[in-house]
């Protein structure tokens, strides 16, 4: 029998079967997002925030004649706040999800 690793997402939402795992968007507190600040929407080649997020949240999508844009999964994105210390511009913020069984 092989056993399977658990990801930090599944340590951190306490959700040892990916099959599961609740929506991160109802799960944290918060997400990351990227701001027009980013110097990849700027026309500059820039992954800081790709390379340093331990949950793989990050993606770079290709664009013909420039650097790739960044996209954030918010289903992967843990709120862990790694990109937001890397970004040499500061482009990265943080959006407050609503939380399941939160009394507004």
């Amino acid at each position: 029998m092989q056993t399977k690793a658990l990801s930090r997402r599944q340590l951190f939402l306490g959700c040892p079967d990916s099959a599961s795992e609740a929506d991160a968007s109802t799960s944290v507190p918060h997400t990351a997002m990227v701001t027009e600040a980013c110097l990849s929407k700027l026309g500059v080649a820039c992954r800081s925030c790709d390379e340093n997020c331990p949950d793989n949240a990050i993606r770079f999508r290709p664009r013909i004649g420039g650097p790739f844009f960044p996209e954030i999964d918010e289903k992967l994105c843990t709120g862990c706040d790694a990109c937001l210390a890397v970004c040499p511009v500061g482009a990265i913020a943080t959006r407050t999800n609503e939380l399941e069984g939160r009394n507004a």
